[in-house]
């Protein structure tokens, strides 16, 4: 395991890489942006009212932490099936209208799924060949319109919009329980607590493309995999391991920037190393 000194020094590079990746990013979206237009005022009084309303949620906790870590399965529970209930309403009364990528996989998939194989599909077909990396999720598009189609269900944008919604819920619970494992039962709630008032998690679910149906793969990897590493049967840590491994594979085919948890994984490994 890693001394004390040594996990500090990790810790403190890793906050500071994170600090400047996110200044970059705050910078370039909010100062240097020339693509989205908006008004900075507006911006600047909605960031104030959700972190005077995280302030709130704070102090909160710090006077009834005792009750609240006794109750934080059902926190649990209560934030993550809100979350689902405002995703549901949001995505069935914005209805976005799948375009660029989305569309060609989207619209391949319904073609697909309903048999139009032929003439129609060929321009879904030449960009599946052209870009095969979106292939994982035109697959899983058309199994899903199929079962739906199966059974009656017409409207494959709540199909999928239900099912992106459905794998946010997934990515908030094994995220959750990881951090419970690793860091702490309070680190754990700070993460619903930055869920339930980050704003765009409420229209990304909606978007049936890779992001959205790849958002569970880093959490789960790193639920299992630490499963496994303390697990004390050898039979289970084979079995984590390879439920581990094989929804990594599958969440890299669907989104390829999911391999990143493999790396992080693999330098863990290394650091720990006698």
């Amino acid at each position: 395991m890693l001394n004390t000194k040594k996990q500090n020094f990790i810790n403190q590079a890793a906050l500071v890489i994170y600090l400047a990746v996110f200044g970059f990013v705050f910078l370039s979206a909010f100062v240097l942006n020339s693509i989205f237009s908006y008004s900075i005022s507006i911006q600047i009084v909605l960031m104030a009212c959700i972190l005077g309303i995280a302030s709130v949620l704070l102090l909160g906790y710090t006077k009834y932490k005792e009750i609240i870590l006794k109750k934080r399965y059902l926190i649990l529970a209560a934030v993550t099936t809100s979350t689902f209930l405002i995703q549901l309403i949001i995505g069935l009364n914005t209805v976005p209208h799948p375009m660029y990528d989305h569309g060609k996989v989207f619209f391949g998939a319904e073609y697909w799924a309903n048999g139009q194989t032929g003439e129609e599909f060929a321009v879904y077909d030449n960009y599946l060949h052209h870009y095969p990396q979106q292939t994982a999720q035109f697959l899983i598009l058309q199994a899903l319109f199929r079962i739906a189609g199966f059974f009656g269900i017409t409207s494959y944008y709540t199909v999928a919009c239900v099912a992106g919604h459905i794998l946010f819920a997934v990515m908030t619970a094994s995220a959750f329980f990881y951090l419970e494992r690793v860091v702490s039962s309070d680190c754990a709630l700070f993460f619903l607590l930055l869920e339930s008032i980050f704003l765009p998690i409420y229209f990304q679910s909606s978007v049936s493309y890779t992001d959205t149906f790849s958002v569970w793969a880093i959490p789960c990897t790193l639920l299992l995999a630490d499963m496994a590493v303390k697990s004390r049967s050898m039979p289970k840590k084979l079995m984590l391991g390879g439920v581990c491994g094989g929804l990594l594979a599958v969440g890299t085919q669907i989104k390829v920037t999911a391999v990143i948890v493999a790396v992080a994984l693999v330098i863990q490994c290394l650091v720990n190393m006698n």
